[in-house]
């Protein structure tokens, strides 16, 4: 279905036939002139509605094109321009419909939450399994992108290089569901968290108190399992509020972003129960050692932040959530004994230089 709105027409706009030609795709209706919009006017925009999305969008039209229908557009006598714009259209629209999709199957989860609740569960451990992968990259790059914007980036290439090796590593031991991004943040404050979608954050003043970087290894696995088990999306549903994010996901992909980006900052103290973390810590130090990284790390790296806590004024809230240090520590030393090992991972010589690089090396200049 395609609907062509012209200046004076009224909602919900005339039914139209959509095809594809060298110049640009025509869109007919009833009783009006064909309408033709160049391929260079064409942009996946985030207004939906009915199954249908927005890709032109001038002072008197608009056309309004469902993914199947853009999916379907012969592309045979297309230039090869042509046809890289019409298949940007259609991911996207692909993509916005995946979104309204989960969006409905919400609305329905929760007029059953009464129910699920009566029976020893909650709505959200029914809901996370129903949500295809989209839903965690979509609003973690918009989260990400907030999260950006607010904190300032550390520019460090020699230690960037350890980490983005390290978490390739760590992704790849952990059969990550998508790609994995560490941002490094010039902070003093001694944290680490995880965004959906494979966005994790440290804090430079995380990294300079870790002795090696097995420690930080530990670290990143902990915030990876709560990436990729969606601890993190399934907590930002629970504090955002399911029927405000159905609201959005119903609809409108970046309305939804903005729903959880809304919560940016406080994701650095976001609180998990002691179940979830004690899966974190297990799962990231078995990913950790997978990957070729000491997981006895995870005991050392906890034990030293808890004793250096009342150095930042946030960690001992963030310590407050997880579970009592002095058991977290034994467990994890106990599970390292018996965890399979990978391949040793490169040794990083100059780690007690590169770790506090990040106060070293300040900001480039802006351009111009």
């Amino acid at each position: 279905m395609a609907r062509l709105y012209l200046q004076g027409t009224p909602p919900p706009g005339l039914p139209a036939e959509v095809r594809a030609t060298p110049a640009g795709l025509v869109a007919t209706a009833a009783d009006v002139p064909e309408t033709i919009v160049p391929w260079t006017a064409l942009q996946p925009q985030a207004a939906g509605h009915n199954g249908a999305w927005r890709i032109f969008r001038a002072e008197h039209a608009e056309l309004w094109v469902e993914a199947d229908v853009l999916r379907g557009l012969e592309r045979s006598a297309l230039p090869a321009s042509a046809v890289a714009v019409l298949n940007e259209l259609s991911d996207a629209a692909d993509q916005r419909a995946s979104l309204a999709w989960v969006g409905r199957g919400l609305v329905v989860l929760s007029l059953g939450a009464v129910g699920v609740w009566a029976c020893g569960g909650g709505p959200l451990d029914l809901a996370l399994p129903l949500l295809p992968p989209i839903v965690d990259t979509t609003l973690g790059a918009a989260t990400a992108l907030s999260m950006d914007a607010s904190t300032t980036a550390c520019h460090a290439p020699g230690l960037t290089a350890v980490v983005s090796e390290m978490t390739e590593r760590l992704a790849q031991a952990a059969g990550a569901a998508w790609p994995v991004t560490v941002h490094l943040v010039q902070d003093e404050t001694l944290n680490a968290f995880a965004v959906p979608g494979g966005h994790l954050y440290v804090h430079s003043g995380l990294i300079a108190a870790l002795d090696r970087p097995d420690e930080l290894a530990a670290v990143l696995g902990h915030e990876l399992t709560h990436d990729q088990e969606r601890h993190v999306l399934r907590a930002m549903l629970r504090d955002q509020g399911v029927t405000l994010l159905v609201e959005s996901l119903a609809g409108d992909a970046a309305g939804a972003a903005a729903v959880l980006t809304g919560s940016g900052v406080q994701l650095g103290s976001l609180a998990f129960d002691r179940g979830l973390e004690s899966r974190a810590d297990a799962e990231g130090a078995r990913v950790a050692a997978l990957a070729g990284y000491d997981p006895a790390a995870a005991a050392d790296a906890i034990g030293r932040l808890e004793g250096l806590g009342g150095l930042a004024g946030s960690m001992a809230a963030v310590l407050s959530d997880h579970p009592a240090t002095d058991a977290r520590v034994a467990a994890l030393r106990a599970l390292a004994a018996d965890l399979p090992r990978g391949d040793a991972a490169p040794p990083v010589p100059d780690w007690l230089t590169l770790r506090s690089s990040c106060a070293d090396v300040p900001p480039p200049a802006p351009p111009g």
